[in-house]
């Protein structure tokens, strides 16, 4: 229900401020268009203004999803103080020759209950009817890593949002000695810039 001032524009997006704060974060104009609002959390920033070199596949804004369709619009937002902390994060992998890959970040509670009503176990995807994840507060994010030089995605486990055990920190021993690296690498970088794992999803911080 937050009221949003559009005070700029860029190419096809509305630039958006609450209030007579600064420019928070941008909206696509056709989305407006066609009357889809979007509740983003208190303090929230576009990451695209903070990781313009970040590449983004928004898998819940997609159809490429358990669901098939598209949840709520591609616009990746975190609270501030996360996105600070991913910033410093990317700007580390950068340093590494390697370029951050955003999958999930802030998700409305109306896709989690979607999601919950899929999956239906708590343990990949947290139950809405008891309280909120952290993706629901602007505090998560769901990642992978490119190699800066060869444009290739590092390999993982699994694929992104796979939902089971093979995907879960506990599974390790199953995956392979490069998974094991990549992962540890990605994890040790995101743990030193302030963030936290799940058992559950080696994607997930």
């Amino acid at each position: 229900g937050a009221v949003l001032q559009v005070f700029d524009e860029y190419k096809e997006y509305y630039i958006c401020a609450f209030g007579d704060q600064d420019g928070d974060f941008c909206i696509e104009k056709r989305l407006v268009e066609e009357g889809v609002f979007y509740v983003n959390p208190e303090n929230g920033i576009d990451l695209r203004f903070v990781l313009p070199d970040a590449e983004y596949e928004l898998l819940f804004a997609s159809e490429n999803n358990i669901t098939g369709h598209s949840m709520y619009p591609p616009i990746p937002m975190l609270e501030v103080k996360t996105g600070e902390m991913l910033k410093a994060a990317a700007d580390q992998f950068a340093a590494d020759g390697y370029k951050m890959k955003i999958y999930d970040s802030y998700r409305p509670k109306s896709a989690q209950y979607e999601l919950y009503a899929f999956v239906q176990d708590p343990r990949f995807i947290a139950d809405p009817y008891i309280n909120n994840s952290f993706h629901q507060l602007g505090r998560a994010v769901d990642i992978s890593l490119i190699d800066a030089g060869t444009g290739t995605e590092l390999r993982m486990p699994t694929e992104m949002h796979t939902f089971n055990e093979q995907a879960s920190r506990y599974s390790r021993e199953f995956w392979t000695e490069e998974e094991r690296q990549n992962v540890d690498y990605m994890t040790s970088v995101m743990e030193h810039c302030g963030f936290r794992t799940i058992e559950t999803e080696w994607w997930h911080f």
